[in-house]
């Protein structure tokens, strides 16, 4: 996907998976006889592969093309179309896709590149696209995208090399808004024996996304798990929608989001938006809503692999049992890593275990069978069944290393009679040449056991079960609050929106004198702050808009002349709008709380260490809003300040409870679906001794600018 116009901004009907990957009547608008044009590729492809629909080559220049009769337009076509392969210039597509419109053809795949991806000019031609497609009632693919597979069929409609190349045919859908890689992504998926059932390149998605594709083959029966390659979502903000329809569907999807760098994330103003950058975005958004997230092609397999089996674990303990002690302790630390646990077996387990296997075993987990064991299939089924009998084990990953002839028979033969009798998840890592062990991995396969070639590769498989198979956090459902222009707030307008939050407002008073400051700070009770109350800056200090620790009449008096000359100092001058005289917050952790409507996610909330070194030291963790308190103390052991919240070095400790709801108050607010609040940062956010709840020290709003597009 190497540029996307902003041609799409509604919700659109996902594709139908039935009449797009199962079209009866193509035509291929640009058919060409010069060996290597796209416009031949795309016919040859389907004359080759045998498709038993029409095709229709259309190319005035031609009365027939590879045997087939060929047509000067799309109107000329005899009977319907189901599908439109367009093989033009960039210049030329959108008046193909109003020819697509006029016969009713439902569908069209653009392959050509030079729109939004190549400046203005190509985002003009993408423009015209889009409104093209959408006047004729024309879902588009593309462009700049290489086609589709059916694979479990067998059409390929698309160009180059990998659309003539055969694949394994599975029931794994695949998405990539790439061409060239996804097509990388395809050959490696096949390589690593997940079987494919569908696969679609979405390019610049001037009509169809990929998350609408993602959404489409949910749909198919056929499909078991859905993987993606995704460079970025315009429609993030369905993406939860759609996870929730996977899960619902039992249909895991597993994406490889691209661009962790920071280079790819966006700057804004303010503290939240800048450390909620778009790739923790999205990590947040996988986390949250059960979605695999992966790095690599071998990872994709690793995860769909074992999701392909559709089972499910109970729970995220692991029992290993190994003929390899050095394998079991690889796979312990992967899987410590990856959040699972290693259950303990009970006692009952290892009193049977005992009766079966040598003295010289290891009757713990991971559970050391020793090679001995794997020559008894009988035993070693027993063992396995014990295991996995035991109430402390959910999962199984069994590692048997270069065991093979004999001794990889039986262990073909213990294995298939446990899966037999258990429905739990079952991986095993072995690496013995297939060349010595061939007829034992046959016999797994057809059964559906994964066999991963290493112990880390194994237990990713197991943790991608748990992840998106295992319990998720409650998350709300229903409409959210659309990003907006917006406007800032002063200080003291901005605190208003706290109320009903959980986050307490310090004592404080607007002032527009030294009289009345110096009459505050007695009110409230020295020392006090001092802060320049302005809508038009959001960080003061940086101005020398604040001033803390004010102990005397005399200090406020100067401090307010200081501040109030600030707004007509400026270029060019910004309004008055007075001084705010607050009480000095003693004590507490420093936090830094905020939220906002993002433009393609909607409402998320954001907690972290807060005060002058937010930034500096990135400590934050983020969530899709709203988030229920126990979500919001997840929030809070995610994070490293959370040692300090529980009361490192002595310390008392914090008001962790009073933080919680107030991360979900804040959350409540930002999500409000006819709510007018854009962004809440709260900067530092004191957290008081336990008890004693939280006092906002600092706090920036922005409201819908209703003089700025409505509200």
């Amino acid at each position: 996907m190497s540029g996307q116009a902003e041609t799409l901004d509604r919700p659109r009907e996902a594709a139908s998976l039935a009449s797009l990957f199962r079209p009866r009547s193509i035509a291929i608008v640009g058919a060409s006889e010069t060996p290597g044009a796209v416009g031949r590729d795309v016919v040859e492809n389907l004359v080759d592969r045998r498709f038993d629909g029409r095709i229709y080559p259309v190319n005035p220049k031609y009365e027939t093309l590879l045997g087939l009769d060929c047509y000067p337009s799309l109107a000329a076509i005899p009977g319907k179309v189901d599908l439109v392969a367009v093989a033009v210039p960039a210049a030329r597509a959108a008046d193909v896709i109003r020819q697509a419109g006029a016969i009713g053809a439902p569908f069209a795949v653009i392959y050509a590149s030079g729109f939004s991806e190549a400046g203005d000019d190509g985002r003009a031609l993408q423009d015209d696209l889009a409104a093209a497609a959408a006047e004729g009632g024309v879902q588009v693919i593309g462009p700049n995208c290489q086609g589709f597979m059916n694979v479990a069929e067998g059409i390929h409609v698309g160009f180059g090399p990998p659309y003539k190349l055969d694949y394994l045919k599975g029931r794994v859908g695949v998405v990539s808004q790439s061409g060239a890689f996804g097509n990388s992504l395809l050959m490696g998926l096949s390589t690593e024996k997940v079987g494919v059932r569908s696969y679609v390149s979405t390019g610049n998605e001037a009509g169809t996304t990929a998350l609408e594709m993602v959404d489409a083959m949910l749909d198919d029966d056929g499909t078991s798990v859905v993987a993606g390659y995704i460079e970025g979502l315009r429609d993030a903000g369905r993406l939860r929608d759609v996870a929730a329809k996977a899960r619902g569907a039992g249909k895991p999807l597993v994406l490889w989001k691209v661009g962790r760098s920071s280079a790819g994330a966006k700057a804004a103003a303010s503290h939240t938006a800048s450390l909620a950058g778009d790739d923790k975005l999205y990590r947040a958004a996988f986390r949250q809503y059960g979605i695999v997230d992966v790095e690599d092609i071998g990872e994709m397999a690793d995860c769909t692999r074992a999701l392909d089996t559709g089972r499910v674990a109970r729970g995220p303990r692991v029992g290993v049992v190994t003929v390899s002690g050095g394998a079991g302790v690889a796979m312990a630390d992967r899987a410590e890593a990856l959040g699972l646990d290693l259950g303990e077996l009970s006692d009952a387990t290892v009193t049977a275990l005992r009766d079966l296997l040598p003295k010289f075993a290891s009757f713990a987990n991971p559970l050391d069978v020793t090679a001995n064991a794997v020559m008894d299939p009988t035993a070693l089924a027993r063992t396995l069944a014990l295991v996995a009998a035991d109430p402390n084990i959910d999962m199984l990953a069994l590692t048997f290393a270069g065991a093979s002839g004999k001794a990889g028979l039986s262990i073909a033969e213990a294995v298939s009679t446990l899966h037999a009798e258990t429905d739990m998840p079952i991986v095993i890592s072995w690496n013995a040449p297939r060349s010595h062990n061939g007829a034992a991995y046959d016999r797994l396969e057809a059964l559906g056991v994964p066999v991963y070639p290493t112990p880390a590769r194994a237990i990713r498989g197991l943790a991608a079960i748990w992840t998106a198979r295992g319990p998720l956090p409650d998350f709300a459902n229903g409409p959210a609050p659309r990003a907006k222009p917006a406007r800032l707030l002063n200080e003291a307008e901005a605190k208003a929106h706290l109320d009903g939050t959980g986050v307490t407002r310090p004592r404080e008073r607007v002032v527009q004198s030294a009289s009345d400051a110096v009459a505050a700070a007695e009110e409230i009770g020295f020392p006090v702050v001092a802060k320049l109350l302005s809508s038009r800056m959001d960080h003061k200090s940086e101005l020398g808009g604040v001033r803390v620790g004010l102990k005397t009449t005399e200090e406020v008096a100067s401090a307010f002349a200081d501040l109030a000359a600030i707004p007509s100092s400026l270029t060019p001058p910004v309004p008055e709008e007075g001084v705010l005289v607050q009480e000095m917050v003693a004590g507490g952790a420093e936090v830094i709380l905020g939220a906002r409507v993002d433009p393609a996610f909607g409402p998320i909330v954001m907690f972290g260490a807060g005060g002058i070194f937010a930034e500096i030291f990135e400590d934050v963790s983020l969530r899709m809003a709203p988030v229920t308190e126990d979500e919001a103390r997840a929030m809070i052991a995610e994070t490293r300040i959370s040692r300090i919240l529980s009361g490192a070095r002595g310390k008392r400790p914090a008001d962790t409870d009073a933080l919680a709801r107030a991360i979900a108050g804040v959350s409540r607010r930002i999500a409000e679906p006819a709510g007018e609040v854009q962004e809440i940062e709260i900067n530092p956010l004191f957290v008081l001794e336990a008890g004693k709840g939280v006092i906002a020290g600092d706090c920036v709003v922005r409201v819908a600018d209703k003089d700025v597009g409505g509200t």
